[in-house]
């Protein structure tokens, strides 16, 4: 809120008690709950309502995952993590996008706002393990532009998409132009789960592309399938370079689809001029995605069919999925018969190359208070 203009002071987020004693985020009608999102300090059969919907204990003291740089480093510490990518609340672009309709202007500032936060107040304290993913505003693809290249000026190495450039839910020429200065500016393309929308934009069903673009990857049980989609048809080739890194989005579907958008495109796409791709779909997977599992036991299993090299850990700190404060032994459960060099490639070779780390260097100390 510090870093709102000071004529948006009175609409920038913030936390509000209702009288059941639960905690929401507020901006102008929008509210945010925290339920389902803190959960790292409860076991499921605490987990509910006036338990988990507030960011604060009763004393007052911030929950894990609520509190500054220094507890998260304190965190970090006690779950034997040695850096993350923190990812905006979930459901964070949603809580402002009834802002964005009513007034564009004071959007783009209260976005412009958590950006600034996180790059200059809390990501510094330790930048090479607290590593900011920051919102893309979705007032259009020029400012979208500008708020990445602003980003990076304030050392921040990843955005995370939930619409696509545009501001809108589907792709649109030009769209490109972003992805190309991502990768100027080195810069990783990190959604949460998914980005746009899940299908072909209502009016277009019978529309040759439309069609294409959803059969692709339809069959499957991820959520990004037809973002992944829409990349492989729009972006990669235009942007061979292109690196889109989706959190949480688990792995073992990954075989599967590769295999099925590979066959259904070689038996019903190749032909169509119009829809020709530069290579496979399974080989847009290899050269221009990674991929996050939680405790998902398969996909060490699976690692094989994926490729080692596209899978990326996390304990998903603080929503309800993640393994604090137990994730090395979730970690070791899961890599248990995984050859060293395979288990130090997707714990932190992986991470360190995509968000320009160095393996081998001394992590910063965590601060005393």
């Amino acid at each position: 809120t510090k870093y709102a203009p000071a004529k948006y002071q009175d609409i920038a987020p913030k936390t509000v008690k209702l009288p059941d004693g639960t905690e929401v985020g507020r901006v102008l009608d929008s509210e945010m709950s925290c339920d389902v999102v803190l959960a790292c300090d409860l076991d499921y059969d605490q987990y509910g309502r006036g338990r988990s919907s507030s960011w604060h204990y009763p004393d007052g003291s911030p929950r894990p995952g609520t509190g500054d740089a220094i507890q998260r480093l304190q965190e970090q510490d006690r779950d034997g993590i040695d850096a993350e990518i923190l990812y905006p609340a979930v459901g964070a672009s949603r809580f402002l996008r009834p802002l964005l309709a009513k007034d564009p202007e004071a959007y783009l500032a209260l976005v412009q706002a958590y950006n600034t936060w996180l790059g200059q107040e809390y990501c510094p304290v330790a930048s090479d393990r607290l590593l900011g993913n920051a919102v893309v505003p979705e007032t259009g693809l020029e400012d979208a532009i500008l708020e990445a290249k602003r980003c990076r000026d304030m050392g921040i190495r990843s955005m995370c998409l939930t619409n696509w450039p545009n501001g809108g839910a589907w792709y649109a020429p030009g769209d490109e132009r972003f992805f190309e200065a991502m990768v100027d500016l080195e810069m990783v393309n990190s959604p949460h789960s998914n980005f746009g929308a899940s299908g072909p934009k209502p009016g277009t069903e019978s529309d040759k592309q439309s069609i294409a673009i959803s059969k692709l990857n339809s069959r499957t049980g991820g959520s990004a399938a037809y973002a992944i989609s829409q990349l492989m048809y729009h972006i990669f080739d235009k942007v061979p370079k292109s690196m889109v890194y989706i959190g949480e989005s688990f792995c073992s579907w990954i075989p599967f689809n590769m295999n099925r958008s590979n066959e259904y495109y070689v038996r019903y796409q190749m032909r169509e001029d119009d829809l020709h791709l530069k290579k496979l779909p399974s080989e847009y997977y290899r050269d221009n995605m990674k991929f996050s599992f939680i405790h998902e036991r398969s996909t060490m299993e699976m690692r094989y069919l994926i490729g080692v090299d596209l899978l990326i850990w996390g304990s998903d700190f603080p929503h309800t999925a993640n393994t604090f404060p137990h994730s090395v032994a979730s970690v070791d459960e899961m890599f248990r018969d995984v050859p060293e060099d395979e288990r130090r490639q997707v714990l932190v070779l992986t991470p360190c190359e995509l968000f320009g780390l160095d393996p081998d260097k001394e992590i910063t100390p965590t601060p005393s208070r």
